[in-house]
């Protein structure tokens, strides 16, 4: 009753957007939630500006485009509210049916990110030294790897840096904006804890250059990219690109949009990240890519339609955060 009072009382856009069919109902709830907190002349003007840019590709990069929305219309009142949601970090356990159990952890989203992508090595290292006695899936690995590293039970319990980037404009980081920055597939957060993980021993900052053509020395006579030219498309495509796929681009392979073994040139224009699965499913059939102009990857399925999945460059810096 909460959603559809504020839906009909402070969203009448959103309201006849979902009549016409402009954005679904799921939409209309991630919009809502984004809303939540502000007051009515804010929540107008995040709806009037995330419904400007259409219901985007997937529900997840409509709910970020709102996130995003928000922390840059009201950056002091997002600040506000993540120092305060950051107090109510927590752990909690519950027990399930047939002996299962929950083990739930509420913290800031870096540092959630940080945590998996930790426990996420382990896993895939184990993987692939793994004998062939052991029938465990990812998910199974990764959940025993968990109760390895909290118990010291296992000898990766040792500390292991974790690298988590953020993209922030630099004006962001010097204070003289409140443009937010963002988590390649967390998504959106507010300028002032950008700052704040910037600012930490340990943190890297690292310009990109935002030109599409890039600044980077091409080496087109070479199978693999140099650290450069990886840095450089990571950090412009920040996820998996293929549609729908959130994962971050530092845990994808780099691809060749036209394939090495075809002519295709090690260069920034001919690569992006693609996530293992994808990566693989790619080059096993069915669907084609190309990429008609840096960053913009145009996939076309089986049956013939069309897909764009668009860059997502966020011009400045990328603050790179070493945990554990």
């Amino acid at each position: 009753m909460t959603f559809a009072r504020a839906a009909v009382d402070r969203l009448p856009r959103a309201l006849s957007a979902l009549r016409e069919g402009k954005i679904d109902l799921q939409r209309l709830h991630s919009l809502e939630n984004a809303t939540r907190p502000l007051d009515d002349a804010l929540a107008s003007d995040v709806e009037r500006s995330a419904l400007a840019g259409g219901p985007r590709s997937t529900r997840r990069a409509f709910t970020d485009a709102c996130r995003q929305i928000v922390h840059t219309l009201d950056p002091e009142g997002a600040a506000a509210r993540s120092h305060v949601r950051r107090a109510e970090r927590r752990v909690r356990v519950s027990t399930g049916e047939d002996g299962i159990g929950r083990l739930t952890t509420v913290m800031p989203a870096d540092e959630a990110e940080a945590c998996f992508r930790r426990v996420d090595r382990i896993a895939r290292g184990i993987t692939a030294r793994g004998a062939d006695s052991d029938e465990r899936t990812v998910d199974q690995i990764r959940a025993d790897v968990v109760v390895d590293l909290l118990t010291g039970r296992a000898e990766h319990a040792a500390p292991l840096a974790c690298e988590i980037q953020v993209m922030v404009p630099v004006t962001a980081l010097l204070g003289t904006t409140s443009t937010p920055g963002e988590i390649p597939g967390i998504g959106s957060i507010p300028a002032a804890v950008a700052r704040e993980m910037a600012n930490r021993p340990g943190s890297t900052w690292r310009r990109i250059l935002t030109d599409p053509r890039g600044h980077l020395v091409e080496v087109a006579d070479r199978r693999h990219p140099s650290p450069a030219q990886a840095r450089h498309v990571r950090a412009r495509d920040q996820t998996c690109r293929h549609p729908g796929c959130r994962r971050p681009a530092v845990s994808c392979d780099l691809d060749h949009t036209v394939p090495y073994a075809q002519g295709g040139p090690t260069r920034t224009c001919n690569l992006g990240p693609l996530c293992e699965r994808h990566h693989g499913g790619r080059h096993r059939g069915g669907w084609k890519i190309c990429q008609p102009r840096p960053g913009v990857f145009r996939w076309t399925t089986g049956l013939g339609h069309s897909v764009t999945v668009t860059e997502t460059l966020y011009p400045g810096v990328v603050v790179e955060g070493r945990s554990g």
